[in-house]
């Protein structure tokens, strides 16, 4: 980041600061065998084991998938098809939150502890919600959601 602010020209940044607070900044080593990609470019592939490790992170800490009682290949199967849809629909919560700029005030976990108390009951063939809270409410308005009624 400091060779960048070099490379725009911004006058506080300079080859000599660099060297003097390098230590300071910490190194980051790759060894790799991409030779037609940039530095950035291997950077870029690097940061992205990160977000294999979050949905690792995510798949045992929120989820709780991480275990297995099944006795039968076929239990194991649909165990990891229910996991599979678990993480598809975190995710599908978790680009929700940040296309409505939501992320700093809402967790995916904040989301979900919201919408589980959302309940409705049928009373004469007729669905009808029952009552939310204005915070679960206030959440669903900032996502252009509405309660679901069957």
């Amino acid at each position: 980041d400091y060779l960048n602010r070099i490379g725009n020209d911004l006058d506080i940044y300079t080859q000599e600061g660099f060297f003097n607070n390098q230590h300071k900044m910490g190194t980051l080593a790759l060894i790799d065998n991409l030779k037609d990609k940039t530095e950035e470019e291997i950077f870029t592939i690097y940061k992205s084991r990160g977000e294999i490790e979050q949905l690792f992170d995510v798949f045992k800490n929120i989820l709780h998938a991480d275990r297995l009682y099944m006795h039968s290949t076929n239990a194991t199967r649909g165990w990891l098809f229910i996991n599979h849809l678990a993480i598809i629909a975190y995710y599908q919560i978790y680009k929700l939150l940040m296309e409505h700029e939501l992320l700093e005030k809402f967790s995916v976990e904040d989301f979900i502890m919201h919408i589980q108390h959302i309940q409705v009951v049928n009373i004469n063939q007729k669905w009808i919600p029952l009552e939310v809270s204005k915070k679960t409410s206030s959440l669903l308005d900032k996502c252009n959601l509405s309660l679901p009624i069957p």
